[in-house]
């Protein structure tokens, strides 16, 4: 069973402190496309993920995992797991888009139909951006 759907995150940074594993990203690799990977937590130190928005800032120069969080492998999941998570997102009137050092007029299609901000595609703020983006991930 999953914890977790599988989704990108939405936000520019994630942080996730947490000492068990359940954690997995979506491999992009040639050979093994859709396959998932564990991450395996560190002690001491912290998993962080891009979400959507760093995409989007950098153009595709930074990319977003696919992730999703399933129950702890092996004896790990006999134990009750507590993790912390910090979420960094753009302020609300943040316009998404490519940073003006990154815009180019080859745009990355980053997170689905809401981020190309050229042609019939508006460039939106980022609170009706991330609104749009959880509505796509109830879908």
């Amino acid at each position: 069973s999953t914890g977790l759907a599988s989704h990108i995150g939405s936000g520019s940074v994630n942080m996730l402190l947490n000492w068990l594993g359940g954690l997995q990203i979506q491999s992009r690799t040639e050979d093994r496309a859709g396959e998932w990977d564990w991450v395996k937590p560190l002690p001491g130190d912290a998993t962080v993920n891009l979400g959507s928005a760093m995409a989007t800032f950098t153009n595709g120069a930074l990319k977003s995992a696919k992730h999703r969080v399933v129950p702890s492998p092996g004896e790990q999941g006999t134990v009750d797991c507590c993790s912390g998570m910090y979420f960094a997102r753009p302020n609300n009137a943040v316009l998404m888009k490519p940073l003006s050092k990154l815009d180019t007029d080859t745009v990355a299609n980053v997170a689905g139909k809401f981020s190309a901000g050229r042609g019939d595609d508006a460039v939106l703020a980022a609170a009706e951006w991330i609104r749009r983006r959880a509505i796509q991930l109830g879908n």
